[in-house]
């Protein structure tokens, strides 16, 4: 029955892809972005030759975003945003900081000493990567094909030693959770992809013995059948490619674990994928 369901419900999603108009293009935001590579920090002050951060941190914050007028910090703001020079590599940010699962897109790693050594060997969700044209402050390279969407890291290897961004860039579509989840208190699912997206949110109370492909959608099905249950579809309107579904709190005693399917006419995903696996 729960096949029978499955089927349904997906036919019911090409017939509104095969309705819905394209939607336009994301627009690149011209803004600074620094990705900070951990989620924990004792707080205080970090100083380079372009920035002062002065703030407190609390450890196992989960990504979210801190705006101001000069920049926009993606992840759980350590203190340690500076990295040292030691004569090896080091990174410290990938722009853009979202990219589409389909690859292709043309990546700037930002860090120091990056120029030092031979040619690194350069893996983006364990995937290798291209090496292109670097500088002190940057290395050129490609997304390669079909990363896990989510948060994948990017690491940067050569002879003189390893660097590692563990969140070093979202592949599209991707599902996080806006805060860390309260017991008892709401929280919000954010889904990250394009305007237009239709998009199918779903828990589950454990994760698939095995991963489902269900072509032509890319990625996999990661959920449990035997428990799965469909929540509200919604559609993206904001022109970041963001919602947010909003789930009221639960006790937290036992796993759940939650996973998005969306349709899209956007080139990066088309005609649909499966965000990653969220798990509370």
């Amino acid at each position: 029955m729960i096949r029978g369901m499955s089927q349904l419900l997906l036919a019911g999603f090409v017939a509104v892809l095969s309705s819905t108009a394209s939607p336009p293009a994301q627009s690149a935001s011209g803004t600074n972005h620094f990705l900070v590579a951990g989620e924990v920090g004792a707080g205080g002050t970090s100083r380079s030759f372009t920035h002062v951060l002065t703030g407190t941190f609390a450890g196992g914050v989960p990504a979210v975003r801190a705006f101001s007028t000069g920049f926009v910090l993606l992840g759980g703001f350590p203190a340690a945003i500076e990295v040292p020079a030691t004569g090896r590599p080091w990174l410290c940010g990938v722009r853009p900081a979202f990219a589409p699962l389909r690859g292709g897109a043309s990546l700037v790693l930002h860090g120091t000493e990056l120029d030092i050594g031979p040619t690194p060997v350069i893996t983006i969700g364990g995937r290798p990567a291209p090496t292109g044209a670097r500088t002190r402050a940057t290395i050129q390279t490609t997304l390669p094909n079909s990363p896990p969407p989510g948060y994948q890291p990017v690491v940067v290897n050569n002879l003189l030693g390893t660097s590692t961004l563990p969140k070093g860039i979202g592949i599209l579509p991707l599902l996080e959770l806006s805060a860390a989840p309260r017991a008892n208190v709401p929280f919000a699912l954010r889904y990250v992809g394009a305007t237009g997206d239709l998009v199918v949110f779903a828990l589950a109370a454990a994760q698939g013995a095995t991963a489902i492909p269900i072509p032509p959608l890319h990625h996999v099905l990661e959920l449990d059948l035997v428990t799965l249950l469909a929540l509200p579809s919604l559609t993206v309107s904001r022109p970041d490619g963001t919602l947010e579904l909003v789930l009221p709190g639960t006790p937290l005693g036992g796993p759940l674990y939650f996973q998005a399917v969306t349709l899209s006419q956007d080139p990066g995903w088309s005609p649909g994928s499966f965000t990653n696996l969220v798990r509370i």
